[in-house]
């Protein structure tokens, strides 16, 4: 097992029940998290998503400095960034999965609320 582990960050920023940092941290002795800023996805955001974004990333930070972890923010393509992470540094790297938000487009609401 390496000694470096490296967390891709998607959109999962708790420190709590994060089982992809909780492993690393676990399993490794230099522990870093890592976000990638693929413009191409952020286009398609509003400026209050990006905001937000922008906003939960710096605490998030704050809160991995209390655990010796450091974030980095690379930009680029994720296959691009993450390939030549591998390439350059003996590393092992988790993430998380990403849970996607569910579509109820289809459903139709009750036209009276319930009480």
């Amino acid at each position: 097992m390496t000694k470096k582990a490296v967390v891709w960050i998607r959109e999962d920023f708790r420190i709590e029940d994060n089982e992809a940092l909780a492993i690393a941290t676990q399993n490794h002795e230099f522990v870093s998290a890592l976000y990638i800023y693929n413009p191409k996805n952020f286009d398609k955001k509003r400026e209050a998503q990006k905001w937000w974004i922008s906003k939960a990333l710096e605490n998030f930070n704050l809160d991995l400095k209390k655990l010796n972890i450091t974030l980095e923010v690379q930009l680029g393509d994720e296959l691009e960034v993450l390939s030549n992470l591998k390439k350059k540094d003996d590393v092992t790297v988790y993430w998380s999965k990403v849970y996607e938000p569910v579509s109820y487009t289809h459903l139709t609401l009750p036209t009276t609320p319930y009480v």
